[in-house]
């Protein structure tokens, strides 16, 4: 028995010290920055040059500044539902007294309770024309720009639980000296404190 134990205490501390494998972590720099709208470029364009970059507007309105607003926009109806049906069914014998045969009749049910919600998504570009035919302002809910993140990539030396898992089950008693030290392990990988390896 002492021998077993023995045995078992030295797998655990081969396990342990040849399971390790090289985890890539994704470490941003620089996160991602709102940079502008592309349809900004239209302010200064004069309602012609507007015209010819987008095309004629879905609809106009005016200003309420002597100018007019040119609108684009496009609409979606999204429809969502949710719900659940059930059915019910009963098989009986049924004896006809006329002749003496007995059949089996079956009756049941179905039943369903749902609802339907619709949802309207729409884009628009709203550009807005003065009196003098000159675009001063754009208001949009799309043509976002942003400046991608800048990123780069660590790698830690990790422990790979495959081998530990199948040789010690943690569900085993002794199983639990692996299994802590291997989430104690991975939890300086996650905090950053890990050693740092070449990135292959």
């Amino acid at each position: 028995m002492k021998t077993t134990k023995i045995l078992l205490l030295m797998l655990v501390g081969v396990v342990m010290t040849s399971c390790w494998t090289v985890r890539s972590v994704t470490v941003t720099d620089i996160p991602e920055q709102y940079v502008g709208n592309k349809y900004d470029a239209l302010v200064g364009m004069s309602k012609a040059q507007v015209l010819a970059e987008m095309s004629v507007p879905d609809r106009t309105m005016d200003d309420g500044l002597g100018g007019e607003v040119l609108i684009y926009e496009k609409k979606e109806q999204v429809s969502k539902t949710t719900g659940y049906s059930a059915a019910s069914a009963t098989t009986k014998p049924v004896t006809n007294y006329w002749t003496g045969q007995t059949s089996l009749q079956s009756s049941g049910y179905n039943s369903m309770n749902s609802s339907t919600v619709t949802q309207e998504n729409k884009e628009y570009v709203n550009v807005f024309i003065d009196a003098n035919s000159t675009c001063y302002k754009v208001d949009a809910n799309i043509g976002d720009i942003y400046e991608p993140a800048v990123t780069h990539q660590e790698c830690y030396k990790a422990p790979n639980p495959g081998l530990l898992w199948m040789l010690i089950p943690p569900i085993t008693m002794i199983g639990w000296i692996p299994a802590i030290w291997y989430l104690a392990q991975n939890a300086k990988v996650n905090r950053g404190d890990a050693k740092l390896v070449p990135c292959d």
